[in-house]
């Protein structure tokens, strides 16, 4: 005797691309946030604010399921990838075009300042964010 099982899988177009508006609506808020976050953890190298303030989402390939958050500055990358450099964590005295000013300091400003969020303390974020934002938007 044989046992057959027998399933009907019904798919509705509408609500798929629903799903997909959202999912990627949600990457856009995760890099929105977690761009946010790190500003906020005063973790980035802060002399006038050049740096800090350079940073941005890049949306150009959000269609294809990927976001970048990107600081633009020519010196962005050295800093980086530079931990080893004596960062400023308090405001400090500096001459600037002549003038004698006291200019910023992140309390936690150094190198590699997205370590955190890849393998550190915060690693689990990103993923927390975007689960948040996709339950919020696509009602998952």
């Amino acid at each position: 005797m044989s046992n057959y099982v027998t399933s009907k899988v019904t798919l509705y177009p509408g609500k798929i691309k629903a799903l997909e508006r959202a999912a990627t609506q949600a990457l856009s808020m995760t890099a929105d946030a977690i761009l946010t976050e790190v500003k906020d953890s005063q973790v980035v190298p802060f002399m006038q604010g050049t740096l800090q303030e350079s940073g941005f989402v890049d949306y150009s390939r959000e269609s294809q399921g990927e976001v970048e958050i990107v600081f633009q500055t020519p010196y962005a990358r050295r800093l980086y990838y530079h931990p080893e450099y004596n960062f400023h964590q308090a405001p400090w005295t500096a001459v600037i075009q002549g003038t004698e000013r006291t200019v910023g300091g992140n309390k936690f400003a150094g190198g590699k300042w997205f370590a955190p969020w890849i393998d550190g303390r915060y690693k689990n974020h990103c993923k927390q964010r975007y689960e948040y934002f996709l339950k919020q938007i696509g009602g998952v």
